[in-house]
């Protein structure tokens, strides 16, 4: 899926109670067509990559405003620039890596660890130990592995995050964006 990387900014708001609230861009206001006859925030997650905050400016330092980032289809993000061009902007992959990398996804742990699956192995290995369970068969030992073994994705256990880095997010979901 080839994408464009954008750039939203979000406006500091009030709601009609008086308390602080972002204020995004109305990007409903876009043709339905532009957005798959869906509410925008729909589309971004099913036709985009999702939106992305800043987790490091975003933080208690003040500031009256953010900026989300996401990547979309060119005529969606096109049509956002042209209606919302003080909001929206098309940016580089190179800016849009960095601050995936180092604003979005930078308190990510590199690895996935799924605690049940680890402790249902270690409680069997004790049990094997102890000798109160059988020695595990060329099977289970194999499965186990592949459970230990980060880079293999289709096993619960320990898996390499593959939405830590901009590299790795993007050849796991396929997605290309337009130059």
């Amino acid at each position: 899926m080839e994408l464009v990387p954008i750039k939203i900014y979000i406006a500091p708001g009030m709601t009609p109670q008086g308390a602080k609230q972002m204020a995004y861009p109305n990007l409903n206001d876009l043709k339905p067509e532009l957005r798959g006859h869906m509410d925008w925030c729909y589309f971004v997650d099913s036709f985009g990559i999702g939106l992305m905050y800043d987790k490091i400016d975003n933080l208690g330092n003040g500031q009256d405003h953010e900026y989300a980032y996401t990547c979309v289809p060119e005529p969606f993000a096109r049509a956002a620039v042209a209606t919302f061009p003080d909001q929206v902007t098309i940016v580089s992959e190179k800016e849009m890596e960095d601050f995936y990398n180092n604003k979005s996804r930078c308190f990510m742990e590199t690895e996935v660890l799924d605690r049940d699956a680890l402790q249902t192995i270690a409680a069997r290995v004790q049990l094997e130990k102890d000798g109160i369970a059988p020695l595990p068969s060329k099977e289970i030992q194999e499965l186990r592995r592949q459970c230990l073994d980060p880079e293999c994705q289709h096993r619960p256990g320990i898996r390499k995050n593959l939405r830590k880095t901009w590299k790795l997010f993007k050849e796991s979901t396929k997605v290309t964006i337009k130059q």
